[in-house]
Parts: C-alpha cells; structure tokens; sequence
C-alpha cells in the first residue's frame, strides 16, 4: 500500500500489486498467474531436456536458456520495447 503511488504509474505494475484498485490487505490471497506461467515454461523445458536423456545439469540449463536467450528472454525484451524500456535481448 505504501508504492501505491509508484505502482500507479505503470499500468501492468497496477494491475497486478493493486488488484481492483487497492492493495491487498495483509493475509488476503496474493495471486501472479503470469509469474506462474513463466515458472511453468521454466520446468516444461527441464523436463523436456530430461526426457531426452539429458542429465540434470544440463536439463537446467535448458531452463536457465529458455529464460535468457528462448521464448521468455524475447518476451521479456518486447515487453520493455514495448514500453520505452532500454532492456534488450543482449542485455539477458
């Protein structure tokens, strides 16, 4: 509730730290469906890797490259060019 100010200037920050306008009271059920999905896609690509036979290690790093150079590194970097951001693909 204290960055309601500062969540307000960014619309998709808005939408999500103030779902409905307002701040989640404290002990209210704070949801991030998008964070999920990224989570998701991180563990869709390990296991991928691993049912290809590939070791841990290197089904974890099929992980950690689908975050900073697959799909999730590009919607990462369109979101900030989309919104004035100076983030890039080679930032990542």
């Amino acid at each position: 509730a204290g960055q309601r100010a500062f969540f307000q200037k960014h619309e998709t920050s808005a939408r999500l730290f103030l779902p409905g306008g307002k701040a989640p009271e404290a002990g209210e059920l704070f949801k991030n469906p998008d964070y999920a999905a990224t989570l998701t896609r991180l563990v869709e690509a390990e296991q991928t890797a691993l049912a290809r036979r590939a070791t841990r290690s290197q089904a974890l790093k099929a992980a950690g490259d689908r975050f900073y150079k697959g799909d999730i590194a590009r919607d990462i970097a369109g979101f900030f060019a989309q919104h004035g951001g100076v983030l890039t693909m080679d930032d990542l």
